[in-house]
């Protein structure tokens, strides 16, 4: 109450009691003047203050200061609030006194205080601008817009300075020929690190009343302060549950395109989904969405070199392009695979058809040789024996070899290594390719070096024969036998 009295003095000093009109007062200025006179002496306010207001045609002077405050705290409140409802009737019973000249002022006065009040409500206006430009300013400042274009300005103008360990010719060539590239690279590379950096989007999902008559929902999702509507069909039937369960997923980083939403990164869609299943691709913009491209135009990069180039990053151009750049990257190993593959499949081959198999299914047997029974080898010694024979014959053509025959028969008695009887053995040792022919012959613990040339040499000669058998395929086979001689001529048996 006290306070409502005080805002009623107040204004009633700004409106009536300003020194703009004429100097001589009418009687109801002068019965004011003698109202508030006696109203500020009651508060024992200082008269030469009084007297000075009074002069001014400006009461308000008296209210506006801390002798009329510090008055109006220390008295009674039951007088104060006496005091101004008397103030308040007796002002009223003088408005009986107005004249014209009373009157006129009134109607300017009235004009003064709706201009005074319009001049207030522009001055509110222009607060409320300059706070909405300083609260845009620092909005931007914060954004992912400004963050991705002070990292580009600042990566690429480093890249745009000359190496410590740089060429000129070098510095020139990269900067004529691969800044674009760089440009490129960077900009993506920022727009995808702000992704990363920016907080998890995680939207809220808000269904209005179910339209049970026409079975649809409307729905709203809030992104940080961005606000997308929509509307969803839903059977009557599943539309409790559907409410309960519906939730939104972001779509796959690398599925999405991203732009900006009033300088912040937003993706271009999300999905609606129910038990797992997307049920709607809501798309996410507004009037103030710009697409994810940078000109080089707009930043402040110096270089004598680049010749005034301007750049233009596209994200989604670039992002094509990466992609089919990865596809053909791909392909091509998918095809150097294939190659290696195939060789080695083909070393597999080789290295299978190669092996040398100990016991096959089936021994291999030279042509001829027939053992119906595997625990039956006659046959076999059948063949050494003759094989000796054919070795005795050729040692007996070759004057040079019957005397190395000689010399083995006396180091054999010597060292007595394998045999008595100054016999002479031949471990023989060779491989029986696929086709039945002799390879990689040898003979082993023997110390007669011309006369295992000739045994060698007579097996490479002798005919082919019968290939082993290993689970049905034909094998290499590795074969030995022993053959003994001596100076005696040998016979067959």
């Amino acid at each position: 109450m006290k306070i409502k009295k005080i805002n009623f003095i107040t204004l009633i000093f700004v409106l009536f009691f300003c020194n703009i009109f004429s100097q001589q007062k009418t009687p109801y200025q002068n019965k004011i003047d003698q109202l508030y006179s006696t109203y500020f002496r009651a508060l024992q306010i200082d008269e030469s203050l009084i007297h000075f207001a009074k002069k001014s045609n400006d009461w308000s002077i008296i209210t506006k200061s801390r002798e009329f405050s510090n008055a109006v705290h220390s008295s009674n409140k039951n007088l104060i609030i006496t005091l101004t409802s008397a103030l308040e009737a007796k002002i009223k019973d003088a408005e009986k006194l107005k004249n014209a000249t009373d009157l006129k002022n009134d109607l300017i006065k009235k004009e003064i205080e709706k201009n005074e009040l319009e001049l207030i409500k522009l001055k509110k206006e222009k607060e409320l601008l300059i706070k909405e430009k300083l609260w845009k300013e620092k909005k931007f400042e914060n954004s992912d817009y400004n963050n991705i274009v002070n990292n580009i300005e600042s990566e690429f103008s480093n890249w745009l300075e000359k190496g410590e360990f740089e060429k000129k010719e070098n510095f020139i060539d990269r900067i004529q020929n691969k800044s674009k590239s760089k440009f490129d690279a960077i900009c993506y590379e920022k727009i995808l690190k702000r992704i990363e950096e920016k907080d998890k989007i995680s939207p809220s999902l808000n269904f209005e009343k179910y339209n049970s008559e026409e079975e649809y929902f409307n729905f709203n999702i809030i992104i940080n302060e961005l606000k997308i509507t929509d509307t969803l069909k839903v059977n009557i039937n599943d539309a409790e549950n559907f409410k309960k369960g519906a939730y939104l997923a972001e779509i796959n980083e690398k599925e999405n395109d991203w732009h900006f939403i009033e300088y912040e990164i937003f993706p271009k869609f999300l999905v609606l989904k129910y038990l797992d299943k997307i049920v709607k691709k809501i798309k996410i913009s507004n009037q103030n969405e710009m697409k994810l491209n940078f000109s080089s135009k707009n930043f402040n990069f110096k270089n004598d070199y680049l010749n005034d180039s301007i750049f233009e990053f596209n994200y989604i151009n670039y992002k094509n392009y990466l992609e089919e750049e990865e596809r053909k990257l791909n392909e091509e190993k998918a095809k150097q695979e294939l190659i290696l593959n195939r060789e080695r499949a083909k070393q597999d081959s080789i290295f299978k058809s190669n092996i040398v198999y100990n016991n096959p299914d089936l021994n291999s047997l030279p042509y001829g040789v027939v053992q119906k029974d595997k625990n039956d080898y006659s046959v076999l010694n059948k063949f050494r024996d003759d094989f000796g024979i054919k070795i005795y014959n050729a040692i007996q053509k070759n004057d040079i070899l019957k005397k190395e025959l000689k010399n083995c028969e006396t180091k054999t008695k010597e060292y007595r290594t394998i045999y008595y009887d100054n016999r002479i053995t031949f471990i023989i040792k060779f491989i029986i390719e696929k086709d039945g022919s002799i390879s990689n012959a040898s003979v082993d613990r023997n110390n007669c070096p011309q006369l295992i040339d000739l045994v060698t040499h007579l097996l490479s000669e002798s005919e082919k024969w019968n290939p082993g058998i290993n689970e049905n395929q034909i094998v290499r086979t590795s074969w030995s036998f022993d053959v003994s001689i001596n100076s005696m001529k040998q016979k067959k048996k």
